[in-house]
């Protein structure tokens, strides 16, 4: 293992921008038994976030994918917090596995999980999808 290498790095308020994730040892998440048409069943690392839009504030689990460029959030959970198509918001699509489109707008959300608190570019789905591409649990 090199020297440099730091398996978490402590949270330094007046370093901390949006541009990147600041990595804790007090990020707590949990294994959520679900059932999976592969292996039967399978365990997904859920978060419990509060996530926020404008004036609104929803309460929610969520799937936790390091690896995504943006949220993806239920038509559901959207509407909960207020999104809503605006004239200037640009449609644009995201495609799953099945290679099926899903048009959707970006709009950036607050996202709380303990003591982290970020703003993330949230999707929010045009239509509810046949198979949903949600994060939202």
């Amino acid at each position: 293992m090199s020297e440099n290498f730091q398996p978490f790095l402590k949270l330094d308020k007046e370093k901390y921008t949006n541009k990147y994730v600041v990595l804790s040892p007090m990020i707590k998440f949990r294994y959520r038994k679900e059932p999976s048409i592969i292996t039967g069943e399978v365990l997904r690392p859920v978060a419990d976030v509060i996530l926020e839009y404008s004036k609104c504030k929803v309460e929610t689990a969520m799937y936790i994918d390091s690896g995504a460029d943006i949220t993806m959030l239920s038509l559901e959970l959207g509407k909960a917090l207020g999104f809503k198509q605006l004239p200037t918001d640009e449609i644009r699509e995201i495609k799953g596995v099945s290679g099926s489109a899903v048009p959707y707008i970006l709009k950036k959300a607050r996202i709380n999980h303990f003591h982290l608190t970020f703003t993330a570019s949230a999707t929010y789905p045009l239509f509810y999808p046949y198979l949903s591409a949600s994060l939202s649990a």
